[in-house]
């Protein structure tokens, strides 16, 4: 039996990894975008921190995607401001992510993202009621 042997060319892929319409259509509820300074607003408090900071986080990533911010790193400082949540909230909640996975911290850069990998899992708690 031979093997099913793959070449580099069979890795490429034209899409993108991020489901745009899955992503939006979860954080929508939860965030907007100023379309003009690409800055994110949550627009609803009637979710858990836990679901805005990720909602947060994917929006960014999002507008990194497309081009149309520098970075889709968050900062504690950056959640601290826009929610208005004290710093050990903020922290615990951090925390929690980062032990499930689903924020890394990049060393050579400040700041949390989601991977690609954990996108699922980030939409499974912002869908959860």
């Amino acid at each position: 039996m031979t093997p099913n042997i793959k070449k580099l060319e069979d890795l490429y892929t034209d899409s993108s990894l991020l489901d745009e319409l899955e992503i939006s259509s979860a954080i929508h509820p939860i965030v907007a975008i100023q379309r003009e300074s690409k800055k994110v607003f949550i627009k609803d408090n009637k979710f858990t921190n836990t679901q805005k900071i990720l909602a947060f986080a994917l929006a960014k990533k999002l507008l990194f995607s497309k081009g149309e911010i520098e970075s889709e790193k968050i900062a504690s400082s950056e959640i601290l401001k826009e929610f208005g949540l004290k710093r050990g909230t903020v922290d615990g909640e951090f925390g929690k992510l980062r032990k499930k996975g689903i924020l890394v911290c990049d060393k050579k850069a400040d700041g949390y993202e989601i991977p690609v990998y954990k996108i699922d899992d980030a939409l499974g708690i912002i869908n959860s009621k």
